[in-house]
């Protein structure tokens, strides 16, 4: 079959959750252990407390008992929401219910004190131990921003960035460092150089002598979120994003925080394991709720001058990703 190629350079902006995505499980919890090394533990009034003044337990039980007061509240019902717009809704409605949580973990003093030094020994400690496992392909996917730095020249561009509703920016990079220390590759240089360069948009709760990396940004939700990767990617609307054939967006997420982005994305893309975690499910559920099919990447045609997604896809290792990059650009 003959190759297909536009007459432009494809300008590919990759955009890449991280909790469940990158990650194999959700890494939030993971912060309960700053107050253990902090630092400042003993000045914060954490010492030999490893769940903080009021507890992880504790701050999770409100959040859950909020949101289930929230959710018996909302219309219309689950099964009711029969669109994206009524879904997109809901999940904005969430705002309150996370900025609550926020505000109690604040008031608790859970992180006071945390600096950057802390987050990145916690980081340390978890891809040693091996609590933290990044997905298959992890690696792969983040040398794919690489090549084009190292090849400016290259027909087509690919930046990666990262987008989360994670409580520090610092922290991601941080664990993406001490991975790829560890990563016993020829590549090695090269992955550390393209974190070092790559956007990190996520919530940042530093305070110490190290400027915050996530200063102003209130990623919460998924309206959150969506605003954000419009303003990462440039995007404006459907019709201007088809207009210009040499841009192409494609986001990558598990969970129901990175609903409005699959759906707004050019390639819109799931992450789902066997069997499927709890987040996953969930994203699941709502898009068989919606009507909205999930297919193989490997099925989706090759990014053409219009490449409106005609539905869902779905992954379940980042090489994927960097297979079907290789692929379009045949």
């Amino acid at each position: 079959m003959a190759s297909h190629r536009q007459s432009k350079p494809r300008r590919i902006h990759l955009v890449l959750d991280w909790d469940g995505t990158l990650t194999m499980r959700d890494t939030m919890s993971f912060l309960s252990k700053l107050p253990v090394v902090s630092s400042t533990s003993t000045a914060s009034g954490h010492a030999n407390d490893p769940a903080g003044p009021q507890g992880w337990d504790d701050l999770v039980a409100a959040y859950l008992d909020d949101f289930r007061q929230h959710q018996e509240a909302y219309t219309p019902a689950p099964d009711q929401r029969l669109s994206a717009t009524e879904e997109s809704k809901w999940l904005a409605s969430l705002k309150g219910v996370e900025g609550r949580s926020a505000a109690r973990a604040l008031r608790a003093d859970f992180f006071k004190g945390t600096t950057e030094t802390d987050l990145h020994n916690l980081a340390k400690d978890l891809i040693e131990s091996g609590e933290l496992q990044l997905r298959d392909g992890w690696d792969s996917v983040l040398l794919e921003g690489s090549k084009s730095m190292n090849q400016p020249s290259a027909f087509d561009q690919v930046k990666i960035s990262i987008l989360s509703i994670n409580w520090s920016a610092a922290f991601i990079r941080h664990c993406l460092l001490e991975a790829a220390r560890s990563y016993q590759n020829v590549n090695n240089d090269a992955l550390t150089r393209a974190i070092d360069h790559i956007e990190i948009s996520a919530n940042e709760f530093v305070c110490g002598s190290h400027p915050s990396t996530g200063s102003g940004k209130h990623i919460m939700t998924s309206d959150d979120k969506h605003s954000q990767f419009r303003t990462m990617t440039g995007a404006q609307s459907a019709s201007d994003r088809e207009s210009a054939f040499d841009n192409y967006n494609i986001y990558v997420g598990d969970s129901s925080t990175d609903f409005d982005c699959i759906l707004d994305a050019d390639v819109g893309v799931c992450v789902q394991d066997i069997p499927l975690t709890s987040t996953q499910a969930g994203l699941t559920a709502i898009f068989a709720r919606l009507g909205i099919q999930i297919f193989p990447l490997s099925d989706c045609p090759r990014l053409l001058p219009t490449p409106r997604q005609l539905g869902v896809w779905r992954i379940g290792s980042l090489s994927e990703i960097c297979t079907f990059l290789d692929v379009t650009a045949a």
